[in-house]
């Protein structure tokens, strides 16, 4: 009786949303691949990271692979057991499966939702190839909940909603937008999550080796080795500079290689960073004494969104180029997670210098008075 009264006051929303779990479990060879953004939030920092996902929704596998300032690594789910690995590296650790991780990741496992309360916004043509199909955009509240942190700290989310898009047809979704406002003990905070599909095949075959160890001499560690000044100075100081190709804040394309005959500084930082704070003035100053043809500085702001970094740069703006990570993607050797990182480049195109953190300005004045750049 119970639930006859429940299913009665069920949304006809909600209603549909049970309808596209029935038509997605009858789907064979469905293959889909999302690009995900999260961007956290306090009262004073947004920090952001892109991830890429994987998904043969029929066999319950999955690949995550993340371009975040603590590398590009990978995450595969095989059907029954996790392991990790990281871009470039031969290192993989296997994560026993909690009972707590389900077969199917986000957008499709989306936390506490509240579906009996969801409500139908729009419905509109999905814009995917001959045929295409008709898309309905449904909102969910998140039930609230605490979460511990560990050592007695906890936070809690105190508002949440879901907004996503789905394929009328298929019972796939094609978007979905998670925000989460929390209350933790140093203050309110936001996290925001969006998917969006960039593939979406159903019927095909997945290609082979894709939720498996790559081929070659892998070798199974405790924990990855964190990527940082000491490897790159092995791999990369003495050596021709690998290739950097993005586009700046203003979407003008950027070649290192293009700047040979130049002594090019790649500063990565956060604008969280007080210790890069402090220093980019006086790269501020430094470039404007010798910038141009013969000296450059290339400023990577690290896994944070392009809205965080103009607002800093409008407080405390900056004559050279400056690059968001989370919108270019970078070589696996200038993934860095320790700011700020300095990376000097010769003339010769060849790799001076790399230093992190508490060092990282005393090494940049050496390597740059070499090259005769006197760093205040």
């Amino acid at each position: 009786m119970l639930w006859n009264a429940l299913a009665g006051a069920q949304t006809p929303a909600a209603k549909l949303w049970e309808e596209f779990r029935a038509k997605r479990e009858k789907l064979i060879g469905v293959h889909q691949e999302f690009e995900v953004v999260q961007t956290t939030g306090t009262q004073t920092t947004d920090v952001a990271y892109r991830r890429y996902l994987v998904l043969d929704l029929s066999e319950g596998r999955w690949r995550e692979r993340y371009v975040d300032r603590s590398g590009n690594h990978s995450t595969i789910f095989d059907g029954q057991l996790i392991f990790r690995l990281e871009g470039g590296s031969n290192e993989y650790v296997w994560l026993r499966c909690p009972s707590s991780v389900e077969m199917t990741p986000r957008p499709y496992s989306q936390g506490e939702l509240e579906v009996e309360k969801a409500t139908e916004v729009d419905r509109h043509a999905c814009g995917l190839r001959d045929p295409d199909h008709v898309c309905v955009v449904l909102d969910l509240p998140l039930r609230p909940y605490l979460r511990s942190k560990g050592g007695g700290v906890s936070s809690t989310m105190v508002e949440g909603s879901l907004r996503v898009v789905m394929d009328t047809e298929t019972g796939l979704m094609l978007s979905s937008r998670a925000e989460e406002r929390y209350q933790n003990p140093s203050g309110p905070a936001r996290i925001v999550i969006t998917y969006a599909a960039r593939l979406l095949r159903v019927g095909a075959p997945m290609r082979n080796g894709i939720f498996e160890l790559p081929p070659g001499e892998m070798v199974e560690v405790r924990a990855l080795t964190l990527w940082g000044a000491a490897g790159m100075r092995k791999q990369m100081v003495g050596k021709q500079a690998p290739e950097l190709a993005a586009r700046d804040l203003e979407g003008r394309p950027i070649r290192l290689s293009a700047m040979q005959g130049r002594v090019v500084v790649l500063a990565f930082g956060a604008s969280l960073c007080e210790i890069c704070r402090e220093q980019r003035a006086s790269l501020e100053k430094v470039y404007r004494k010798y910038g141009g043809n013969s000296f450059e500085i290339i400023g990577l702001s690290v896994s944070e969104d392009r809205e965080a970094v103009e607002r800093y740069l409008k407080e405390s703006p900056q004559s050279y180029m400056g690059v968001l990570t989370l919108e270019n993607e970078l070589d696996r050797q200038y993934q860095v997670h320790r700011f700020p990182t300095y990376v000097v480049v010769g003339r010769d195109g060849k790799v001076v210098s790399v230093a992190e953190w508490d060092v990282a300005w005393g090494e940049l004045k050496k390597a740059l008075k070499k090259e005769g750049i006197e760093l205040e």
